[in-house]
């Protein structure tokens, strides 16, 4: 079996997966699965989360109970964490401060979405630079995140940053050139 804490293991299979969403968005669900395996993660969440309505798209979910999409997607996608999140420069790691994962449990999201999963931590990345959104990675654990499981999320950040740049260039490519042929 591939020992999957090796930074050989995620340069071989998970770096390029992620590398494959820029060009295959539908791929987010089996990377935010080998992602979170790599990460020791139970769950892990891709969202946009709107300034203007409050409202969010989940763009992947992955571990996480029937129904807490549509419930975060219509509630609870501009939080507390979404707020700080939008305030660290990008690729900056949140990880359960600022509320507290205690403090984010006694909340309606908390109720709702965090506490029926038995999760304890989280951790988080803004993926965007928009003003009229923000993007955000997310993964959630039982336990503690160590130090290392951040230094692996680290190390993966700047991969996950530049599939998306890439996703949007080419999003924004293919606008242009129906544009041109229309």
């Amino acid at each position: 079996m591939i020992d999957l804490q090796s930074a050989l293991h995620a340069n071989e299979f998970i770096v390029p997966s992620i590398y494959e969403t820029a060009v295959e968005p539908n791929r987010w669900d089996e990377v935010l699965a080998t992602t979170s395996e790599f990460l020791g993660a139970a769950a892990a969440m891709h969202s946009l989360s709107f300034w203007a309505s409050g409202r969010g798209k989940a763009i992947s979910f992955y571990g996480m109970m029937d129904g807490a999409r549509s419930i975060w997607e219509a509630n609870y996608a501009t939080n507390e964490w979404v707020q700080t999140a939008a305030d660290l420069p990008l690729g900056e790691i949140l990880h359960s401060e600022l509320p507290s994962m205690e403090v984010m449990l006694e909340t309606p999201l908390g109720r709702d979405i965090l506490a029926p999963h038995g999760w304890t931590d989280v951790m988080a990345v803004r993926t965007t630079d928009s003003p009229l959104f923000v993007g955000a990675l997310s993964f959630y654990a039982m336990e503690m995140f160590s130090q290392s499981t951040l230094d692996r999320f680290e190390f993966l950040i700047p991969h996950f940053a530049r599939a998306l740049a890439l996703h949007q260039r080419i999003a924004r490519l293919s606008l242009d050139s129906a544009a041109f042929l229309a």
